[in-house]
Order: structure tokens, then sequence, then C-alpha cells
């Protein structure tokens, strides 16, 4: 409980005190004896004591009735968050000082200037007060007294109030409600995690997102892939794990060979920096990735069908698709990309960052491009992006779970100096509890934004 006082008395004065009884008898030519006297001023004094008392009690009560209607509100704080705020409280006539007592643990009360200053981070939620105790000018037993009490009200913190109710493991095509990885090579580290959003918890739903890694020691191939289940589509959870693992699967066995098209291209591209051999870099990482991710969405058709006797709309779900490896000084990397969330190239030594794709936007706020959309494959070859660098900071591949809270809009992705933030609140520290920590970082709260959240960094 916080006390602050203020004292309003600005001087003080003193006399010496006459005897004005004495003085109005002599006047009217009495002279009584001192033991009269001494009666006559006791019961007088008794009489103007008591009015007096009357006229100072009709005194507090205006300066009560003064300060009540100021109707002063105190704006609702949230436990945990700082709260601070300064309210004009002029202080009535009459009134010699004030005592402000708050009693939410975590805040101050203090005035000046006609100014009342809450401030501070309130530790507790619930309904408290302020209580404000003055002293009047005119109160001769020298009491406090308290005059107004103004409500204060103290959130429950936003966080605290979302649920946790785990995914029933009885539903078909159950997965955890969180997953992360990490896969150290003697080059580059690749962590992963994914966490089920605040709104799926909160009513006990699944996971919608997906992620798979590789790096193969002999081809030197490292391949990432993420996916975004959409929330309005039943079975997405199992379209984004199919999208991944079936991807990833057909990308291994691509690039095992040594000899495969896309390496061969993109290393010629490398030594010499010409448009057509970039162009025909895409075009075989086009037949690579695109051609993979193709395979997927017919393997999420026939799922849809031998399984559920479903349509493949209830399988929905975006991709996000990376290869890379390093080639003597170079780094090749090649990236296929349908929906939203994002695929950066970052460095931070450069301050640079570049986009392998685009989002798909939909015809509404929150709409998107999937996999199994129709006709998403009619511009498949735009879709594709290939970089050769010399080194990097880190690739990422995210969900809009990350992307909407961190970067906002699409074109903030662009925003170099939002990537270097980003890269600076992960953990990289290499160790087996990295994933561990990415994965605790996945929760953080922004408000409004409580989808699900996953992300690989390849650094």
């Amino acid at each position: 409980m916080n006390r602050a006082r203020h004292n309003c008395k600005k001087e003080n004065t003193s006399y010496q005190a006459r005897d004005p009884f004495k003085e109005l008898l002599s006047l009217a030519g009495i002279d009584p004896s001192a033991e009269i006297m001494q009666e006559f001023l006791a019961v007088t004094g008794r009489r103007l004591w008591e009015e007096y008392s009357v006229f100072c009690q009709t005194q507090l009560n205006k300066s009560i009735s003064d300060m009540s209607s100021l109707k002063i509100n105190i704006p609702n704080g949230e436990k945990g968050i700082s709260f601070s705020c300064d309210i004009s409280y002029p202080i009535p006539e009459g009134i010699e000082s004030i005592e402000f007592e708050i009693t939410v643990p975590g805040l101050t009360a203090h005035y000046d200037e006609q100014t009342l200053h809450i401030d501070g981070i309130p530790t507790e939620s619930g309904d408290f007060s302020l209580k404000a105790k003055i002293k009047h000018r005119n109160d001769m037993m020298d009491k406090h007294l308290e005059e107004v009490e103004l409500p204060i009200t103290i959130r429950k913190n936003r966080q605290e109030m979302w649920k946790n109710i785990p995914t029933k493991d009885n539903i078909p095509y159950f997965k955890p409600d969180s997953a992360s990885s990490i896969k150290q090579t003697n080059v580059k580290t690749i962590i992963a995690a994914s966490q089920r959003g605040r709104s799926h918890a909160n009513e006990g739903k699944p996971r919608d997102d997906h992620f798979a890694i590789s790096y193969d020691e002999r081809s030197g191939w490292y391949i990432l892939a993420v996916a975004d289940g959409a929330g309005s589509a039943e079975f997405s959870r199992k379209g984004s794990s199919i999208a991944c693992e079936e991807t990833m699967r057909i990308c291994n066995e691509k690039l095992a060979d040594p000899t495969n098209a896309l390496e061969q291209a993109m290393t010629k591209w490398a030594n010499k920096d010409e448009q057509a051999l970039k162009n025909d870099a895409h075009k075989e990482a086009y037949n690579l990735l695109a051609k993979a991710a193709l395979q997927a969405r017919n393997k999420i058709i026939e799922e849809a069908r031998t399984n559920n006797n479903s349509t493949p709309e209830k399988y929905a779900t975006t991709l996000l698709l990376t290869v890379c490896k390093q080639v003597k000084d170079h780094w090749l990397v090649a990236s296929f990309w349908i929906g939203d969330g994002a695929i950066g190239l970052y460095s931070k030594e450069g301050n640079s960052i570049k986009l392998m794709g685009n989002p798909d936007s939909g015809a509404h706020a929150g709409e998107t491009l999937f996999l199994t959309s129709n006709d998403v494959f009619k511009n498949a070859y735009d879709r594709i992006r290939v970089a050769v660098v010399n080194d990097f900071t880190a690739i990422f591949l995210m969900t809009d779970g990350i992307t909407d809270p961190k970067f906002e809009t699409e074109a903030n992705l662009e925003n170099v100096e939002l990537w270097n933030k980003l890269w600076n609140e992960l953990p990289k520290d290499r160790t087996d509890g990295t994933e561990r920590k990415l994965l605790e970082w996945t929760g953080f709260y922004s408000e409004g934004n409580h989808d699900d959240r996953t992300i690989v960094i390849l650094f």
C-alpha cells in the first residue's frame, strides 16, 4: 500500500488572544466576580464551540462535495504491464493537507501542482481503490478524514486469459502440439520449431503447421520445408505434413546424385555470372522444386480420396521449400514458394535481405493461396527463385504466424532493419538446447496474432 501526503497550507499566522467577553461586559457597565465570569465563559464557550463545530462540519461537507463532483476516472491497468497516468486533481478551498493511499500492489501515487501521478507495474489483478484523506483548515481536532475513494481496476494479464487445452490423441491425423529439431554440420546448423497457436490451444484444436529439415553429408545439400495448414480446412494438418515430407523425400533422392542437373547448372552460373546461365539454373530449379511440389499435391489428392473419400480442399496447405549447398567459395540457393509467410536470405554483415519469392495474398485480408488451390501451378515457374552468394548469415523459412507479428505488412518483409531485430531476438548458440530455446521463443505474445508459428533457420 502506497501513501503520498501533500500539505496545502501556504503560511502560518498567530496572534495574542484577548479576552473579548470581559471587554464586552465592561462596555455594558458590568463587572462580574471572577467566579461568575468563569461560569459565564464556560456556558457561553460551550454554546459558541457547538456553533463553530457546525460551521466547520459545513465547510468540511462542502469540500467533500467539491472533491466528489470532480468525477475523476482512473484508467484500467493490466497485471504485469507498465502503468502511468497523470490526472488533474484540483484541491478545493479550505483543504490544508491531503494524503493519497493506493491499494494496488506495485503502483505508487504522488501529488504535486494540482496533479495526481500514478505509476508502476501492477503485480496483481482485481478491483482496488485510491483513497484521498484530507485535513480541513477548520478541523481543530487535527484529524484526517477519508473523503473520497476512487476505484481502480487491474485486468488479468492477457496471456493468462488464454487456455492451453491439449489436443485429443484419438483424432484423425493426430500430431503433437509442438515440435522442434536441430541438425548440426561442420559448416552450418539447422534449427526448427513449430508451436500450436493460442487460438487453437484455447479450444483444444490441433497444430496445422509442419516442417521438415534434412542434410545429406554425402551430397552436401541442405533441404528445408515449412507448411501452414489452412485453419478452415478440416485435415490441413495432414496436408502440411505431406507437403513437407514428400518434397523433402523427392529432393533428397534427386540431389543425392552428384551429377544432378540443378547442381551442375547453378555451379556454371556461379563460375560465370551470365543471364543465360542464370536462366538455366532457374529452369533446373523449376524441374526439381516445382515438380516435387506437384507430386506432393498429387499425394494429398490421393490421401483425400483413399482415406476419407474427401476433397483436397480439406487438406489445404501452403508450402515454402528451399535447397542449398556450398560449392567451393559459393553457396547455391533455390526456393519454391506457395502461400503466405516468408523465405528470406539474410546477411547481417551485408545489411541485406533477399526474399526468395513473393507471398500470395487472397481477395480478402488473411486469405492466401494453397498447394491444393485450382490452377496454382499455372505460374509455377514464377514461384522459383535462385541465388548464388559467397556466404549468408541465415536462411529463414517462416509461416505467417511469425511474419504477421514481426513484420505486420508484406512491404515490411523488405525492411532489413526488421530482419536485424528478428535476428537479434533469436537463440543461436548452436547447442543441443537451442531448439528448446527457439520453441520457447515462438511463444512470444503479440496482441491479435495467435496463429500457429513455425520457423526454420539455417545459420
